[in-house]
């Protein structure tokens, strides 16, 4: 998915989702093994857009990358 900068700021910047390509990945029908693979699955042919699947009102989606380190080890005693 491609990102377009709307706003940068010192803490975050801010992008909204370019929506004009599309994003399909191979999707895993079955569940995810750690054995061996099945050769079946060579040949699936299903996938997943996620801009359609994750994006449902475009205008009011946004996402954000964070600057900065204050975040570094956040979460660890």
């Amino acid at each position: 998915m491609k990102l377009s900068q709307i706003h940068s700021g010192p803490v975050l910047d801010f992008y909204t989702a370019d929506l004009t390509t599309s994003l399909e990945l191979p999707l895993a029908g079955t569940g995810i093994s750690a054995g061996f693979p099945s050769p079946a699955e060579d040949f699936e042919d299903v996938s997943l857009d996620l801009n359609k699947t994750l994006v449902k009102h475009p205008a009011a989606t946004f996402y954000a990358r964070v600057k900065g380190s204050s975040m570094t080890d956040a979460g660890h005693s």
